[in-house]
């Protein structure tokens, strides 16, 4: 029924406004500020942002009082987000990896039930994340041997046509006259625009000569590749 100390300053007693008070002031607070920023930085540009970028747009919150465009437009146009090293530095959610996988195949999507199946063998199922902090948003959270195999699987369903409710675009694994190495290269530019990797490559080749290798089967491994798997 009185007066409050909270964080170093006086609250003084007022029923409601003194939740609206305390709720400005941890809005407003500089640990408030780099909790958001870390968080938007590991977002959008690597698990472990550079701590500078993270403090940059730290004093952007605190100048702008909060504004997250602004803090935003301080991550978007740095130097670290435009890197080298940081393009394709975060792995795929689940989520993010079925969505883009279904969009690179031209699926049109006719019941999304099994689309929701496969999400929660990956290990995300939709809505279903108790605690209020949501899914995780780093590799580490997804990169398992278990969650991997069941993104190559489905990759591999999705060009072969096996998901239900699904139907992808037929030129997805037509190969021109036959050629699988012309159409590795088409799939990989269009695919994969920073390139497969030499291990990819490499277990293309092998599929090639065990005779194993169909168009469908090829544009199903450059889906469930490493480097598809990066955003």
């Amino acid at each position: 029924q009185g007066d409050k100390r909270v964080l170093g300053q006086v609250v003084e007693a007022g029923g409601q406004e003194e939740g609206l008070r305390i709720l400005h002031l941890l809005a407003g607070h500089p640990s408030t500020a780099r909790f958001i920023s870390y968080k938007l930085a590991r977002r959008f540009v690597s698990d472990e942002p550079p701590p500078a970028l993270v403090e940059r747009a730290a004093a952007t919150y605190l100048r702008t009082g909060g504004n997250i465009r602004e803090v935003l437009r301080t991550i978007l146009v740095s130097p670290e987000f435009l890197a080298p090293q940081t393009r394709q530095a975060k792995v795929k959610t689940p989520l993010e990896f079925v969505v883009s996988a279904v969009r690179a195949a031209g699926g049109q999507v006719s019941d999304a039930r099994d689309l929701a199946r496969r999400l929660g063998e990956m290990g995300m199922p939709l809505y279903l994340q108790a605690p209020p902090t949501g899914y995780e948003d780093t590799a580490e959270a997804w990169v398992s041997s278990s969650g991997l195999l069941a993104r190559l699987n489905f990759a591999l369903d999705l060009a072969e046509g096996r998901v239900p409710g699904v139907t992808t675009d037929p030129a997805l694994g037509a190969a021109p006259g036959g050629d699988l190495a012309a159409l590795r290269d088409e799939l990989a530019a269009r695919l994969t625009p920073a390139g497969l990797s030499a291990a990819t490559l490499a277990t293309l080749e092998q599929e090639s000569r065990s005779g194993s290798l169909r168009p469908t089967r090829l544009a199903g491994l450059i889906l469930g590749s490493p480097e598809f798997q990066r955003r």
